[in-house]
């Protein structure tokens, strides 16, 4: 009778446990594959200085390449601050350097506000730009000015003004084997290398405008009727696919990342004669790339985030391009306190 009771009851477990050893494996299974591959630092928080260099700048370029391209660029845009990594919260706070004068005499003094966040969660990324610049020099001279010689101040546009608002969001496929976070703030740590397809979505309004035409004089005999081109604007809805890949050897990382993808864009330009409304559509590209030292305690490295959108007003290609470069070093902290707690 033992035997029996002992048989019914070895019977009515054995199920039982291979269904609670099941659901044990399936529900660690995605745990541990991002695990192998991602290392997130759960119990630490960071602090690192930073220097960043921000931008915003146009370019011409004529079709049949009759001149050399026609590049307006800011002065000297630095930025000094701290970023953290606090409540699984990563910020930074900066502040711009002043131009010294020997810059100012070089290349004029631009006026800016600069407003640019980066944002990178394990699924989802996004960028925002609030940008409002005056005062720029003229790239390459000796190509468009004969008098001009070297040592002599940069030409300069104290009447050009460019404005810039920019919203970006994008999904990252790969996110259990992939991070964006380990590169570009260091809330994780890359273990083994890996990519992932990327799909987003980017918002735009990107406009210029001067006193009088942004042609130099030399040039303007092959430009026709944009020879006194002055303003311009460019609203753009586009749609983003890329890839990403994270190169890891040891605690170095390279990062690499463009998406490419067609874009509707609300277009208008003036010259001394005309203002005239276009729709077209032309490709937007964003480009991003770090590298650097990520260890458990110590890490420091670059990063670079760029976009450009540009179009056409007859034989001239208006390219207008916003975006950062960062080098930064940090020093990761053990959790303690308060300091443990999320807001996420």
């Amino acid at each position: 009778m033992q035997k029996r009771y002992a048989l019914i009851l070895l019977l009515f477990i054995s199920p039982l446990h291979v269904a609670v050893l099941g659901q044990t494996q399936d529900s660690s299974y995605i745990k541990p594959k991002r695990a192998t591959y991602i290392r997130s630092f759960e119990d630490k928080f960071y602090i690192k200085p930073l220097l960043t260099a921000r931008s915003l700048s146009l370019t011409f370029e004529e079709e049949n390449n009759r001149f050399r391209d026609i590049e307006y660029t800011p002065s000297i845009n630095t930025y000094l601050g701290f970023g953290f990594y606090l409540f699984d919260v990563g910020f930074e706070l900066s502040f711009q350097v002043p131009n010294d004068s020997q810059d100012e005499l070089t290349y004029g003094r631009t006026k800016a506000f600069d407003v640019q966040a980066n944002i990178y969660l394990n699924k989802w990324g996004a960028d925002v730009a609030v940008q409002n610049y005056s005062g720029f020099y003229f790239e390459d001279p000796e190509s468009h000015f004969s008098q001009w010689q070297s040592g002599d101040p940069f030409p300069q546009r104290s009447d050009l003004e460019m404005r810039n608002l920019q919203f970006n969001t994008f999904y990252i496929f790969n996110h259990e084997k992939f991070s964006y976070r380990s590169a570009f703030n260091q809330a994780d740590m890359q273990l083994k290398k890996a990519g992932s397809f990327l799909l987003g979505i980017s918002a735009s309004s990107f406009r210029f405008s001067a006193d009088s035409s942004l042609m130099p004089f030399e040039s303007r005999s092959m430009l026709e009727e944009n020879a006194t081109l002055r303003a311009g604007r460019a609203t753009v809805l586009g749609l983003l696919p890329g890839y990403t890949h994270n190169f890891i050897h040891e605690q170095l990382y390279l990062n690499l990342s463009l998406s490419l993808g067609p874009a509707h864009l609300w277009t208008r330009y003036t010259t001394e004669n005309l203002e005239q409304d276009d729709i077209a559509i032309r490709a937007i590209f964003n480009v991003r790339a770090a590298a650097g030292y990520n260890s458990d305690t110590f890490f420091g490295g670059i990063s670079l985030v760029s976009q450009s959108v540009n179009y056409a007003i007859d034989n001239l290609n208006v390219i207008g391009s916003s975006g950062n470069i960062k080098f930064f070093i940090g020093y990761r902290f053990l959790e303690k306190g308060i300091l443990t707690k999320s807001i996420l």
